[in-house]
């Protein structure tokens, strides 16, 4: 695995505000810009708290995954 990657998704606002889900910068990987939002930009489970939580985590899991890590870490 590189020293430093980037781990990109479909979201409208990742090209025009310029981010990247998550960045692998040696053993560290960062996560941004993580939301109950789905690919289209739609809020998932509007009102209910938890239910994006869990949405934004499972997003943010992913990510890391993709990046070589794990919640754990």
């Amino acid at each position: 695995m590189s020293e430093f990657m980037t781990v990109s998704t479909s979201s409208p606002w990742e090209g025009t505000v310029g981010y990247s889900r998550a960045v692998r910068a040696g053993t560290h990987v960062f996560v941004a810009g993580t939301m109950a939002a789905n690919t289209q930009g739609e809020i998932q489970s509007p009102g209910n708290p938890y239910e994006q939580t869990i949405y934004a985590f499972r997003k943010a899991e992913m990510a890391m995954q993709e990046a070589g890590a794990k919640l754990e870490n």
